[in-house]
């Protein structure tokens, strides 16, 4: 048996009736613009490209296209599953496909307790079992299974709308005549009947660091085996130029720290922590590696701790493989602990704390201590329980895990996520742990994200996704932002997020500001973002829908667009940010 993931959207058609919404209240039905987010969107025209809930996406199978036969739309299987639009309500749908049945099709939806069977040539579905006559059978083409749009769009409750060369896909009905919906009609048309290519994986670039106006970024050399990483640099003048580093440097785990760039690199015989000045262009030894090389697994994180280094080093595999985190000390690597998977890791004075990850096994037991001075681990907390970790538990007993990088250590106690691993439906909230008896009391509701600010907790509600706020011993809970916040980061007393109210699944949104000095939230963005970086250059924010691109939020609140194409990828910088283009090949700089 085979099975394939499918969304919600399968199937949906264009038909003569799905036109045009004439709603007897037209004044309330919204435009496009506002419901774009919560929308899936290809072109008749299609050029592999398409909108999936606010985010334009490249779509690479060349065998995805879209025919017509009798006046319905037809789409392969493979295409539907990709213009997914999952949901918590909706949860996801299943296809099933037997070798034994090659003409019969099963699309299954545990959550809405909903099955439903399409047959090749035949102008009847069922749905639940009951027999349902359709206009135009599911057909094959090509040696694809093809389903009728309109047929699904009947069966899984979605709608569709025609618009001058667009297909919309979505639940919620708009105005395809309001003058905001005319305004970015074009926009979306023309992005996604675009034919320009990605850039190749060859010429992919990451960027690394800048320094004045030089860039930094590297290349993966695909010609060379085993694979090589090539360091560049880019000055004001567009001049690229190759960086020698020596050896085989390890550059997908550099990182820059005050002006350096920190990477593994393998020369002759021996393994090193090395150093490249950004300003001077020297490399200097760091310290000496004895005990790992690249060959044995890979650089989890290089990272400073009251200007200390910590180096994390991988051996085997993600499923059987582990992890050691090493000091610099006195030019070598000297081994602090061991771990499966490490979480989080603080420094407070000559201890350190830190979280491993262990779901194969027992999540549980943890949390440890490791004194820095006599070499010694120990375990902390209270047994059975496990931190570190957000646990969601659903309707039906799904339970899903996942590690939070928040661990903090404040006046003697340590600050972090837990929950009890022997209780089924027990999920994570924030721990306040005394170390020097090991007892605790959980300050939080459940919530799966929290932050120390002063003397209070921020943290997000896990049942309704709003900012809220408690003192550290978990008394005076104050809500601060009544929205579904995403994306949170603090600069300060302020508070940055997204949200997107009519969207649950974790995306695009509108960037937010609130402060915790005044209490006052700032809408900042016009459009919904991708993501966004607020530091000491200024706000940035960055789009990819309908408007591309990357954009400043000016101190007197206007956006301006500084790029406008489609962005790929951006690394903030003390300096600005870097950037690479979708179509474009090269980095480049905002600053």
């Amino acid at each position: 048996m085979r099975k394939l993931s499918l969304a919600l959207l399968l199937g949906i058609s264009v038909t003569a009736s799905a036109l045009q919404v004439t709603p007897a209240n037209a004044a309330s039905v919204p435009s496009l613009p506002e419901v774009f987010d919560q929308s899936v969107i290809i072109p008749f025209d299609f050029q592999n490209k398409a909108f999936m809930n606010g985010k334009k996406v490249d779509l690479y199978d060349s065998g995805y296209r879209i025919a017509q036969r009798n006046g319905q739309v037809l789409v392969p299987i493979r295409l539907l599953e990709t213009l997914t639009s999952q949901s918590a309500e909706d949860g996801r749908w299943e296809t099933i496909w037997q070798a034994k049945q090659p003409n019969v099709v099963t699309v299954r939806n545990s959550q809405l307790k909903r099955t439903v069977v399409f047959t090749v040539n035949s102008k009847t579905m069922t749905v639940n079992g009951e027999s349902r006559d359709i206009q135009v059978a599911p057909q094959e083409v090509d040696g694809r299974i093809m389903l009728p749009l309109r047929t699904a769009a009947e069966a899984f409750g979605q709608r569709i709308d025609w618009l001058n060369g667009l297909i919309v896909i979505g639940k919620k009905p708009f105005d395809t005549q309001s003058q905001q919906t005319i305004a970015v009609r074009d926009s979306i048309k023309r992005i996604l009947t675009d034919s320009r290519k990605p850039v190749h994986v060859d010429r992919q670039i990451t960027p690394l660091a800048a320094n004045g106006d030089a860039l930094f970024y590297f290349r993966y050399d695909y010609a060379a085996s085993p694979l090589v990483e090539k360091l560049y640099r880019k000055t004001g003048d567009g001049k690229e130029k190759q960086v020698k580093l020596g050896g085989s440097p390890v550059l997908s785990s550099a990182k820059a720290i005050d002006g350096e760039l920190y990477f593994v690199r393998e020369i002759e015989s021996r393994v090193e922590l090395a150093a490249y000045h950004l300003k001077n262009g020297t490399v200097r030894q760091v310290a000496k590696i004895t005990d790992w090389k690249p060959a044995d697994g890979w650089v989890t994180g290089i990272k400073q701790l009251d200007g200390e280094l910590y180096v994390v080093l991988h051996v085997g595999d993600l499923t059987m493989g582990s992890e050691s985190l090493y000091k610099v000390e006195g030019g070598s690597l000297k081994k602090a602990s061991s771990a499966k998977s490490y979480i989080s890791y603080v420094k407070s004075g000559n201890y350190l704390y830190m979280t491993d990850f262990t779901p194969m096994f027992s999540a549980a037991d943890n949390l440890y201590r490791v004194d820095l001075a006599k070499g010694t681990s120990s375990k902390l907390g209270v047994p059975g329980f496990a931190y570190g970790i957000n646990r969601t538990v659903t309707e039906g007993g799904g339970v899903g895990l996942s590690g939070v990088d928040a661990l903090y250590v404040k006046d003697g106690y340590l600050y972090t996520l837990g929950y009890n691993n022997e209780a089924a439906n027990d999920e994570s909230a924030v721990y306040r742990i005394n170390p020097a008896d090991n007892t605790q009391a959980r300050v939080t509701p459940p919530t799966h994200r929290f932050w120390l600010q002063g003397d209070r907790i921020l943290y997000l509600d896990a049942a309704t996704g709003y900012l809220e706020s408690v003192k550290l011993d978990g008394t005076d809970k104050q809500t601060l932002v009544k929205r579904r916040a995403q994306n949170v980061s603090i600069q300060g007393s302020e508070v940055y997020f997204t949200d997107n109210a009519d969207n649950d699944v974790f995306g695009v949104g509108v960037l937010y500001r609130y402060s915790l000095t005044d209490q006052k939230e700032t809408r900042l963005s016009e459009l919904s973002v991708v993501s966004y970086n607020a530091g000491k250059t200024g706000i940035y924010y960055w789009s990819q829908g309908y408007e591309p691109g990357i954009y400043r939020v000016e101190p007197d609140g206007r956006n301006t667009r500084l790029v406008s194409d489609s962005v790929e990828s951006v690394v903030p910088t003390e300096q600005g940010l870097l950037y690479t283009l979708t179509y474009k090949d090269g980095v480049f700089a905002v600053k």
